[in-house]
């Protein structure tokens, strides 16, 4: 299959890779610039290849309102182009279990508590809603279970 370039187009070709070797020659380094927008530099791929992907990372950064990989590492948390790493719903649920139960003047929810923790835990609550001395060891022991 033969390539049919006009004038103009190969100009513009010409003046492209004129000008990103010019950029690497006078401005950052090849390498400078893949640290920068957070880009690791693809031996299987062209120059061309490279630069474009390397641009790809540069407007997706700066969309996102960041001037380099390393400020986007900064504000998001985790590096560009890496899913951040969520923990497990169990861990995460264990990090928002207060101490201290705070529906105890809620009857409703208590009897729920009652229900589920004798279903669930084994437990022979009476299931009155009323926050009393064995329904907070049951909550106790359910804290402690689920902290190991």
């Amino acid at each position: 299959m033969a390539i049919k370039l006009n004038e103009e187009q190969l100009k513009n070709y010409i003046n492209e890779a004129i000008s990103e070797e010019m950029d690497e020659i006078f401005g950052l380094s090849r390498a400078e610039k893949n640290a920068k927008w957070g880009y690791q530099w693809d031996p299987n791929l062209s120059a061309k290849q490279n630069r474009r992907l390397r641009d790809v990372n540069k407007a997706n950064i700066r969309a996102a309102g960041y001037n380099n990989a390393e400020e986007y590492e900064a504000g998001t948390g985790y590096r560009y182009g890496e899913e951040p790493v969520e923990e497990p719903e169990s861990q995460q649920e264990i990090q928002q279990i207060p101490s201290d139960y705070p529906y105890k003047s809620d009857r409703q929810k208590t009897g729920q508590f009652q229900t589920w923790f004798n279903q669930n835990m084994g437990g022979r609550l009476v299931v009155d809603g009323i926050w009393g001395p064995k329904t907070e060891a049951a909550y106790q022991q359910w804290l402690n279970s689920n902290s190991n």
